[in-house]
């Protein structure tokens, strides 16, 4: 077979799993906690979700933020929708612009849902 013929066999044989099944296999977020920081702040963020297994870098959208994800853990309960987290270090600059951004995880083929992370410039507690 020649190599467009595969890549129509491949892209039919994608087509024929339920769009469902594919859903559920992609990586999705559930809660950020704590779903902020201060301006000028260094914390460490658990991020639930499932299928976040080989999350390989964390996004925060908008300037001032940096991040980098380290940890991996899965906990033992009932709600597979949040039994899986990550854990996120967020450095934000002390002139990050306050307001709502968007973190987002990113494996080595796709990017989870998007959830809020609000920099702001009082503390947050735990």
């Amino acid at each position: 077979m020649n190599a467009s013929r595969w890549l129509l066999l491949g892209v039919v044989a994608y087509l024929a799993i339920p769009s469902s099944a594919r859903a559920q296999s992609a990586p999705r977020i559930g809660y950020i906690y704590p779903a902020g920081s201060r301006q000028g702040a260094e914390l460490d963020l658990v991020v639930g979700g499932r299928n976040l297994q080989g999350i390989t870098t964390a996004y925060v959208s908008g300037a001032g933020v940096q991040t980098f994800a380290f940890g991996y853990g899965k906990a033992m309960m009932v709600v597979p929708a949040i039994a899986e987290t990550v854990t996120v270090r967020v450095t934000v600059a002390a002139t990050a612009e306050p307001g709502q951004r968007q973190l987002r995880l990113e494996t080595p083929a796709v990017l989870t849902n998007p959830l809020v992370f609000t920099v702001g410039q009082l503390p947050e507690f735990r």
